[in-house]
């Protein structure tokens, strides 16, 4: 009997040639991005600057490695991406691919109160600690003579899967008076599975040839689900809060009320803190999981690094029932800083909360600093962020009216070289800046809007009052 434990293998080798991001910091951290805010932190759509943001598509391809990459390539021209290379000097390998689609999706602001739902499907994949001849062997390539021989392996692992959620969110404003404004929120998903793979050794042996890569022995865990509609089914949590000190006075301070002149108070800065995505997925549909210890030849172990599956073997003891994994948790915190006339100054943090002997694939750390221009119609960013706190990286992102489109390494367009990350985000929406209750002719969308206000410095707001 064959056991295919790694869709993912297939996952993570197939978009490697596709893959393009990690959290897509742009629209994370522009206040005019609200729906894609809340997937980070849903606190930040209470007192949120569009009134009604409607989220129509979207979608973040992202791809980093510090072991793999295409020889001479830039995406600006995807015909000349290269050769996939490997490094065979590297003690702690690691890839990480992740993918989103969103569907509609849009957040409100109806006083103190904030609603929000989103439909999105998510995957991520990564591997760490395996060898370099381990990865090229799942690639299919073949190891030249001179990395032949034996490796060990120590809380290796390599892991994958996909699944659709729905999420509904709820922010409120719990307290505000003079310049103090501090607002909390939730989101809770539901998890639909779309197939899982993990194959984790505590510690193993392996002996490398030119093409396979055989285990001498092994201990750890191995668990596979078959990609399929519904493969399984959880629920998940992501809960934030959200302290901003005010421009101006905010004791009666409601939201795109009359009172502000439908707008909303301007903050010096804010810092927000979340845990995203505490949550599960049990996965049902044809699932298998083993749990090994092997002291003798495990020859047939090979096949969890390999397309064709893993035989079924007395070491192996695989057992057909269902398994539990974790999301992909992970906890934020965000600083943003308000220098005025639409300058502002962001830190980024996002840390992974995750078991490596785990079955659930790991969201990578992130650590960003990005300096924007943010105005109504227009923003601009620039975020210089560490992936895994080891790899700097450049990026940019813009946005204009309801299009965002961004990327964390800008370079991988514009010079031609040995290209390890590549990424890329791009999301379309409909902003409401005002609520029904304004009747004026800026209730529509870009209405009014012409193109000299990209640059115009002066944007009405409450900082334009009379500070007596």
């Amino acid at each position: 009997m064959t056991y295919r434990i790694l869709g993912l293998m297939f996952v993570i080798m197939h978009w490697m040639h596709t893959a393009t991001s990690q959290e897509r910091i742009g629209t994370a951290i522009d206040n005019y991005t609200p729906v894609n805010g809340m997937l980070l932190n849903p606190s930040v759509i209470a007192d949120q600057r569009p009134w009604l943001d409607i989220h129509l598509a979207g979608f973040g391809f992202y791809l980093q490695s510090n072991t793999m990459y295409f020889e001479n390539s830039t995406l600006r021209s995807p015909g000349s991406i290269g050769d996939r290379m490997f490094r065979t000097d590297r003690d702690q390998n690691w890839i990480q691919v992740d993918a989103l689609a969103m569907l509609p999706s849009a957040s409100i602001s109806l006083g103190k109160n904030a609603f929000g739902f989103h439909v999105a499907g998510r995957a991520v994949a990564n591997s760490k600690r395996l060898p370099t001849e381990a990865l090229k062997n799942i690639a299919g390539e073949e190891v030249s003579d001179q990395f032949t021989g034996q490796r060990e392996m120590t809380r290796a692992r390599i892991k994958g899967g996909g699944w659709a959620e729905v999420g509904f969110s709820y922010a409120r404003m719990i307290y505000n008076f003079d310049r103090d404004l501090i607002t909390v929120g939730g989101t809770l998903k539901r998890y639909v599975g779309l197939g899982h793979g993990a194959f984790t050794a505590r510690d193993a042996e392996l002996a490398v040839a030119d093409t396979s890569s055989t285990f001498i022995t092994a201990n750890g865990i191995g668990a596979y689900t078959p990609i399929a509609f519904n493969a399984g089914g959880g629920w998940g949590l992501s809960i934030g809060v959200t302290y901003k000190k005010m421009l101006g006075d905010v004791t009666h301070y409601t939201p795109h009320g009359r009172a502000e002149r439908c707008v909303t108070i301007p903050y010096r800065y804010k810092l927000s803190v979340a845990l995203a995505d505490i949550g599960y997925i049990r996965y049902r549909k044809d699932a298998q999981i083993s749990r090994y210890n092997t002291g003798q030849d495990a020859t047939d172990l090979v096949n969890s690094l390999q397309f064709s599956g893993f035989s079924s073997t007395d070491d192996l003891s695989f057992e057909n029932r269902a398994y539990t994994t974790t999301a992909p948790w992970a906890l934020t915190a965000q600083f943003d800083y308000n220098y005025g006339q639409g300058i502002f100054f962001n830190a980024l943090l996002v840390q992974r909360i995750a078991r490596a002997s785990g079955l659930w694939a790991e969201r990578a750390n992130m650590l960003a600093v990005t300096p924007r221009f943010e105005r109504k119609v227009f923003t601009l960013g620039v975020p210089i962020s560490l992936i895994n706190y080891s790899v700097p990286q450049l990026g940019v992102f813009f946005r204009v009216s309801g299009l965002s489109i961004g990327t964390e390494n800008v370079l991988s367009y514009i010079i031609r070289r040995d290209m390890y990350p590549a990424d890329i985000y791009v999301h379309f929406r409909i902003p409401f800046n005002r609520s029904r209750k304004c009747k004026t002719s800026d209730n529509t969308p870009g209405a009014g809007f012409r193109f000299r206000d990209l640059f115009k410095w002066h944007n009405p707001s409450i900082e334009d009052c009379p500070s007596w």
